[in-house]
């Protein structure tokens, strides 16, 4: 008997370039592939995803219901807090 579990994977792809996007898209399409209860949330720019949107693993991988995707927290001039608890709900 499985036993089900709930996985989130957080994911930041530094918007310097395309190869470390595809690979990351690559690695995980295969995860989601192997692991049904994982919930992928990727960070990244909305210039990867436009650059690669001819890219049918993209497509597929975007398509996923259990994929989230946000993009703005990468772009120059976003500052972050270095206080954490500025982050807490």
């Amino acid at each position: 008997m499985r036993v089900s579990r709930d996985l989130d994977l957080l994911v930041l792809v530094c918007p310097n370039g395309l190869g470390h996007f595809r690979r990351q898209v690559e690695i995980l399409s295969r995860l989601l592939n192997c692991i049904p209860d994982l919930r992928v949330h990727l960070l990244c720019a909305d210039a990867q995803v436009e650059a690669t949107s001819d890219w049918v693993r993209a497509r597929r991988f975007f398509s996923d219901p259990r994929v989230t995707r946000t993009s703005g927290v990468l772009d120059p001039g976003v500052s972050w807090f270095t206080d954490a608890s500025r982050y807490e709900g």
